[in-house]
């Protein structure tokens, strides 16, 4: 697993600034990367199961990802998410 920090776009537009979390990079045999993993979301930010979004690491790598689960808790919200298919 790597660590991630970056932002969440839709629509070019920044939904959440500073995620930070963990993901794995799996290279398909065409050579195209799948991520996976997930984040934790800075507070007052909601996202919804099925929803695409653009994750923009601070590292300069960026990827369109899938939501696949979220999960609220009165402390943070973690979000799990996929390289849409």
């Amino acid at each position: 697993m790597q660590t991630l920090t970056g932002q969440l776009l839709q629509n070019g537009l920044v939904v959440a600034d500073g995620v930070r979390g963990n993901f794995e990079v799996e290279v398909q045999r065409d050579g195209t990367e799948r991520w996976s993993g997930y984040f934790i979301l800075p507070p007052g930010i909601t996202v919804n199961n099925g929803q695409h979004y653009d994750l923009a690491l601070n590292d300069g790598r960026a990827k369109q990802i899938e939501i696949s689960r979220v999960n609220a808790y009165p402390t943070q919200t973690t979000v799990s998410f996929g390289s849409p298919n």
